[in-house]
């Protein structure tokens, strides 16, 4: 069974008139405990505020109106129950005016004497690379550089004992050498707690080194999804070939420009009939900018949605 399981989800934005404006159209996918399971896409595609309808984190602004979310084959997930989330930038997440130690106290409140609480949360500051816990404890967001506050909020993440964590950009804040730390330790956590982890990124270079499954969204629907080496090595769908040719690779000649997509994400309610990516898409034809592409599942156990799927190269 799916630790979750995301079915047909539909998201709006409300309008002054009373209706909504699709955000999310018939999103499903299914993370497995233990696993790692990427949604990637431009800004604007919709991934956070899909990470966010999981958690029951939606603004009021925006309503769930179709699909089903669902943890364990139950319905806890609905009531943000068993999961912990780790957002892009630290900084803002963390209370500057509270230390970092009662901030991680809170996940801790109910359990077991001070000193047992104490204990706890320096083993949790250990296992995420601090070697001087007591230190981090007594001392104030501001004191800690980037990299330091991303790990204290994974500790803060893993004391409420999650099944599923949400990491939503979790790197983007930090440099590379940072990136590539914390990348580690989240795979590490990953496998030793056995937990689900919900990746969500724009980096595909992230995705290939710690993600399991993949799925690329695109305006709002998911375009392709499946095992991450075989979406990345041979993408169907023209949308993630284009941003695997926009990666910085090292055997490119000196001085040649990076590959682009031209144009934008269309934003809600300017999304056309057809196929959201069809006005970028070299390869669209009439029937990309007046038909949705069905969803197809081909034997690979990738799925896509695009009316030319088979004759895409990355």
């Amino acid at each position: 069974m799916s630790l979750l399981d995301v079915e047909g989800l539909e998201l709006g934005l409300r309008t002054p008139e009373g209706g909504t404006v699709p955000l999310v159209e018939d999103v499903s996918f299914s993370l497995e405990a233990g696993r790692m399971f990427a949604l990637v896409g431009e800004s604007g595609c919709g991934k956070s505020v899909t990470a966010a309808a999981i958690g029951g984190l939606l603004p009021g602004s925006i309503v769930q109106t179709g699909g089903r979310i669902r943890w364990g084959g139950g319905n806890a997930v609905r009531r943000g129950e068993g999961i912990a989330y780790v957002f892009q930038d630290p900084g803002e997440c963390l209370d500057p005016v509270f230390t970092v130690g009662s901030q991680i106290a809170e996940s801790l409140r109910m359990r077991g004497s001070r000193r047992e609480r104490r204990e706890e949360m320096e083993r949790l500051l250990r296992r995420v690379g601090f070697a001087e816990p007591g230190r981090v404890l007594a001392s104030y967001p501001h004191q800690l550089s980037g990299g330091q506050q991303q790990r204290a909020m994974l500790a803060m993440a893993l004391a409420a004992r999650p099944r599923l964590l949400v990491a939503d950009e979790p790197t983007t804040a930090l440099d590379v050498t940072v990136q590539a730390k914390i990348l580690r330790l989240l795979a590490e956590l990953q496998r030793e707690a056995g937990l689900g982890v919900l990746l969500i990124t724009h980096n595909l270079g992230v995705v290939a080194e710690v993600a399991d499954e993949v799925a690329v969204m695109y305006a709002g629907r998911i375009v392709e999804a499946g095992p991450v080496r075989t979406v990345l090595r041979r993408p169907e769908h023209p949308y993630p070939a284009a941003l695997l040719r926009a990666l910085p690779r090292l055997d490119a000649v000196r001085g040649d420009e990076l590959a682009d997509i031209p144009g934008v994400v269309p934003p809600p309610g300017r999304r056309g009939p057809g196929c959201a990516f069809a006005p970028r898409c070299a390869r669209a034809a009439a029937v990309c900018r007046e038909c949705v592409p069905p969803w197809r599942t081909a034997a690979d156990g990738r799925g896509v949605a695009c009316h030319h799927a088979g004759g895409v190269e990355s």
